[in-house]
Order: C-alpha cells, then structure tokens, then sequence
C-alpha cells in the first residue's frame, strides 16, 4: 500500500484510516482494481488513472490547437492522432504562472501592468531559466548523459522543450530568449501561439469572446503536451514553494514521470528546488 495522503472531511489522513480502507472486499474495490487496473489502496495510481480519461491522446478530427511552433510536420501529426503511450515525449517542460491581475479578475487588461511585467521576468526570471536548461543539458554530470534516453533523442538533437505559461506576450518573451543562446547549447522552443490558453480560475476571462471553443482545445493541449515532459522547471508569482495546479495534474498523469520525472521550482532569490522526486 503506498503512503500517501487524501483530504477527507476530517482533514488530511493516510490511506491507512481513510474511507478506502473501509471498502473493504464489496464490489466497489473490485471494481475499481477491474478498471483502473491499481492496486487497492494505491490513491496515486487511481488519480493518474482518472486523468488519464481527460485526454487519452489523439484528437478528433478537425480539432487542432492553434499554432504549435518547434515541431515538425510529422511530430506534429503524430501529436494529433497517436495514443498518449506511443507519441515522443519532450526532455522538459516549463511552466509560469505569473498570475497576472487582468486575469486572475475582473480587471481590464493593463498596458503598464504588463509591460512592467516583461522587463521583470526577463531581466530575472527567464534568464535562471535559460541557465538552468544550459546546466541540466549540457553541464551537469548527473543529467547531461543521460536525457536522451528518456526520450530516445538521438546525439544531433537539441533537447526539445515545451514552453507553457499563462500569459501569452511572456510566453512569446521566453522563447524569443531561448531563439537566442548560444549556439553551442541550443534549445528547441515548442508551444502553442494561442492568445486565450487559460490556466487561471476567474474563468469569465473566457466569456464575450468568440475564441472561447478554441481556448479550450489550445488549453487542453497546452496542458497534454505538459504531461509528456520528462523534467519540469516552474516558477509561481512571488517564488513561492508551491507550483500550480495546472502544471501539478499534468506532471501527475504519466507512469513514465513517476519513475524517472523531477521538478524543479524557481524560488526566491532565484535557487532552484527540487519539489518532487517521483517515487518508485
């Protein structure tokens, strides 16, 4: 049985004393075991399971995301159309939540809001980035041999990351930094050039617009293509320990991460900390 925790009624409690336990050999544990194929008591596996469902792999036909920058004609199909098991994982993926006012509420979109934002993040923010890609890719002894083969990259390809974020103008800032590296550590940038993904809770940002059915498929992309990262690198407004919610379910949803994946959040004073090591 895996020691892991649930929020019940009471508080937070171990599997060991929770309303699980109590399913004792009725047909609900049973059937749960038939289905979700876990073991009984295994709350992780269940809620990996219940993702899962959310978004198998492969679209239905005429759904597309908007732009996907970074993939080839082929990846790109491949990301459209084949099981979740079967499409080539990213070597990382990053994820910001700036939390911006003009989206987390009611408030009209900011010139000065976002402009001061930009300079922020990139004089601070997405330079540690880019540094810390250069190190985990390129530098560190732990890391730099051994990335591609989890995503069985051969010797002449640049690391691939997906780039996910909740604002689009940081979202375009990043990855104009990330163009310009170095040439001898490059990186290959990949996101979607979708103007509404929506990754915050005030969800009437979507309301009034006549976008609203292709945000939700460049949201739901956006938040697919986050589960197919073999490391995650975060940041959330204020350096904050924790990471988001959107960036958390995606990262949770592949066996594949449990085994091997790690995040890594961006903190104050721009350290990076490892926040989960997924375990065996």
């Amino acid at each position: 049985m895996e020691d892991e925790s649930v929020l019940l009624p009471s508080g937070l409690s171990t599997v060991a004393s929770n309303w699980y336990q109590y399913t004792g050999q009725n047909a609900t544990r049973s059937c749960i075991e038939s289905i979700t194929g876990c073991a009984f008591g295994s709350v992780g596996c269940v809620e990996r399971y219940a993702y899962r469902q959310l978004f198998p792999g492969g679209l239905r036909q005429n759904v597309e995301p908007s732009e996907v920058h970074g993939l080839s004609e082929g990846e790109y199909k491949a990301f459209l159309t084949q099981p979740y098991d079967s499409v080539r994982r990213f070597d990382a993926t990053i994820h910001i939540r700036a939390q911006m006012a003009h989206l987390e509420t009611k408030n009209e979109r900011a010139t000065v809001d976002i402009a001061d934002a930009v300079q922020y993040y990139a004089t601070v923010i997405f330079p540690a980035f880019s540094d810390k890609l250069t190190d985990y890719f390129y530098k560190s002894p732990d890391t730099k041999d051994s990335w591609r083969a989890l995503s069985n990259a051969s010797l002449s390809d640049p690391p691939r990351v997906f780039i996910s974020c909740d604002d689009v103008v940081l979202k375009t800032a990043l990855v104009s930094l990330l163009h310009r590296r170095p040439v001898e550590y490059p990186i290959i940038p990949v996101y979607v050039n979708g103007s509404r993904i929506v990754h915050m809770k005030y969800h009437n940002t979507l309301k009034g617009t006549v976008t609203v059915d292709q945000s939700v498929v460049d949201t739901a992309f956006d938040w697919y293509a986050m589960s197919l990262g073999n490391v995650l690198f975060a940041y959330r407004k204020g350096a904050t320990k924790m990471f988001s919610t959107f960036a958390q379910t995606a990262m949770r949803v592949s066996l594949e991460n449990r085994k091997t994946g790690k995040i890594f959040m961006l903190t104050s004073h721009n350290k990076w900390r490892a926040v989960w090591d997924w375990p065996e």
